[in-house]
């Protein structure tokens, strides 16, 4: 193997256990803050960011950002990219960047920063575990969840379908909320579109990037 292949796949390697590590994290502090608090229902209003900060507490988060305050912070870049390569110019959430970072953005103490949308039963999770650098890209380093959809703790996957042009993270991938999403597929002209984060978890690899063939 040459060296441009071996520093392909160390950072592959990299992002793959940091999508595993978050998940974990993740899994465990929304199950404590069950624990902790008896309570059932996890989500809230739109304007009520505080109820995750217990759970993020868990992550162990080291800056916190507020709606429009994110547009303004250092440790966010700019944009974000979808599962297919375009930038996340004109959307509302679903990204982790100043452009559509929905209610609230984290930065984790290892450097990964993750962005909220808050809907009354349940929080969309939006990872980036490569932090500010890049290629801050769907399928990459970005990542998405659903904590509380349906009863479960978490969920890989976003709850929003791709036919809503303003949720950067279903550009091309498929919604927990039209069913079960596919970990197989990885092609976003297939129905439902691709699975980035469930074939990541399941495979324990990134998925190839997506050519348009």
């Amino acid at each position: 193997m040459t060296i441009p292949v071996l520093q392909g796949s160390s950072k592959e390697a990299e992002l793959v256990t940091g999508l595993l590590k978050f998940h974990s994290t993740l899994s465990q502090a929304v199950m404590m803050w069950r624990n902790n608090t008896g309570a059932i229902d996890i989500a809230g209003s739109d304007a009520d960011v505080s109820m995750f900060d217990s759970i993020a507490k868990e992550l162990k988060y080291t800056a916190k950002c507020v709606k429009s305050e994110c547009a303004t912070v250092s440790w966010l870049p700019d944009y974000s990219y979808d599962y297919l390569g375009v930038k996340g110019t004109n959307v509302s959430f679903g990204a982790v960047a100043k452009n559509g970072y929905g209610n609230a953005c984290y930065l984790l103490a290892d450097g990964m920063t993750f962005c909220l949308d808050i809907n009354p039963n349940n929080y969309c999770v939006t990872v980036d575990v490569n932090g500010k650098k890049k290629p801050n890209r769907v399928g990459r380093d970005i990542f998405s969840f659903t904590v509380g959809y349906n009863g479960q703790d978490v969920t890989p996957e976003e709850l929003h379908c791709s036919n809503n042009p303003h949720v950067l993270t279903t550009h091309g991938t498929c919604c927990i909320a039209e069913g079960k999403c596919d970990a197989s597929n990885l092609d976003p002209t297939q129905k439902g579109g691709a699975a980035p984060t469930s074939y990541v978890l399941l495979t324990k690899k990134l998925p190839p990037i997506y050519n348009g063939k």
